[in-house]
C-alpha cells in the first residue's frame, strides 16, 4: 500500500494563528496528504475560517472534526477514527513545516516502512527566526530511540516524529475526568519502550513560543492535572532508564501524586519503580516549593 501522510492538528482558539501553517502546507513540494485539524472546542469561529479554505483548495485533503473541549491529548484521541494516512505528524497550529517536509518524510520512510521494529522517523524542529542547529542526533540516520541518540536531550525544540498510525491507536492518551492535560511524552515514551525510530539531522518544523501557548504555562498545567502528569511519568519508568532517571521522575511523582491529595503509601503503591521509596522525603520539598510558587 502507498504510503500517505496525515498531519494532524489539534486547535484550540487558534484562528490568528493556524493561517500560517496553512501556508506552509500550501507550500508543500508534495501534496499526497491530508490534513486533520481537530477543535477541541474553540470559541474563535476557527471552524467558519477552515470551511472557506476548504472551499478553496484542491491540492491537499482537508478534514475538520470538533469535540468539546479537553486538552490537546483527547484531541489526538478523538482524531483516530478520521485519519486517513498510514503515518502521521502532529504538527501544532501556531507552527509551520518547511516547504519539502511532506517529500522528504516520504522519501525517507519508503526505505524503513516494511520493517515493523521500527515505529517511525524523527526529524529535528527548529526555532523560527533562529539559526538552524542540525546536530540533535549522533549522526544521520540513526535507528534508535531518542533517550539513547540524541546528543542534547534537553534542546529547545527537540524532535519532530512521525509515526505509524497504529501506534497512535495502539497507545491512546489517558483522559481523567477534571483535567485536561497530559504532554505528548506520554505518546512517545509509549512508542519508545518497544520501537525503534530512524533519526535525521534535518530541520523540517518550524516553532515559535507564544505567551498563551501550551509550553509558556506548562508547570501550571501540569499541576491542574497531576493524576495524568503521574501517569506520564509511570511511562518514563517502564522504559527502565538509568538510576538518575528514575529518582529524578519518582521525585516529580511524588510531588503530582501529593499535589493530587493521594497519601503517602497510595503513592508508592501506584508507582512502577520501588525507587519511589527513597523520593517521598524530596518529593514532599518540591511538592511543599510547588504549592508556594504557584498557588495550587
Amino acid at each position: 500500500m502507498r504510503t500517505m501522510l496525515t498531519i494532524l492538528t489539534p486547535v484550540y482558539n487558534r484562528r490568528d494563528k493556524i493561517i500560517k501553517l496553512y501556508n506552509s502546507l500550501v507550500n508543500q513540494t508534495c501534496k499526497e496528504f491530508q490534513w486533520l485539524i481537530v477543535d477541541d472546542g474553540s470559541t474563535d469561529n476557527v471552524e467558519e475560517l477552515i470551511e472557506s479554505i476548504k472551499r478553496s483548495e484542491y491540492s491537499f485533503v482537508i478534514d475538520f472534526v470538533k469535540k468539546t473541549n479537553g486538552g490537546k491529548h483527547t484531541a489526538i484521541n478523538y482524531s483516530h477514527p478520521f485519519i486517513l494516512g498510514n503515518m502521521v505528524a502532529i504538527v501544532d497550529s501556531d507552527d509551520e513545516l518547511i516547504p519539502n517536509s511532506v517529500e522528504t518524510i516520504l522519501e525517507k520512510w519508503s526505505a524503513f516502512e516494511h520493517d515493523e521494529s521500527i515505529g517511525g522517523i524523527i526529524f529535528i524542529k527548529g526555532r523560527i527566526n533562529d539559526a538552524i542547529d542540525t546536530k540533535l542526533f549522533i549522526f544521520d540516520g540513526v535507528v534508535g530511540t531518542p533517550p539513547k541518540v540524541m546528543l542534547d536531550k534537553n534542546r529547545q525544540g527537540g524532535g519532530f516524529e512521525i509515526i505509524r498510525v497504529s501506534l497512535l491507536k495502539r497507545y491512546p492518551f489517558p483522559e481523567i475526568e477534571g483535567e485536561k492535560y497530559i504532554g505528548e511524552s506520554y505518546l512517545w515514551n509509549s512508542i519508545f519502550r518497544t520501537y525503534n525510530m530512524v533519526c535525521y539531522n534535518k530541520v523540517l518544523y518550524r516553532f515559535e513560543f507564544y505567551e498563551d501557548g501550551l509550553t509558556k504555562h506548562g508547570r501550571l498545567l501540569r499541576l491542574k492535572s497531576p493524576k495524568g502528569c503521574m501517569e506520564l511519568e509511570n511511562v518514563i519508568l517502564r522504559r527502565k532508564p538509568s538510576f538518575s532517571v528514575k529518582f529524578k521522575n519518582c521525585i516529580l511523582y511524588t510531588a503530582y501524586g501529593l499535589i493530587a491529595k493521594y497519601h503517602v503509601g497510595k503513592i508508592c503503591r501506584l508507582c512502577y519503580s520501588k525507587v519511589i521509596y527513597i523520593s517521598i522525603f524530596p518529593g514532599f520539598v518540591l511538592y511543599l516549593y510547588w504549592k508556594y510558587k504557584y498557588k495550587v
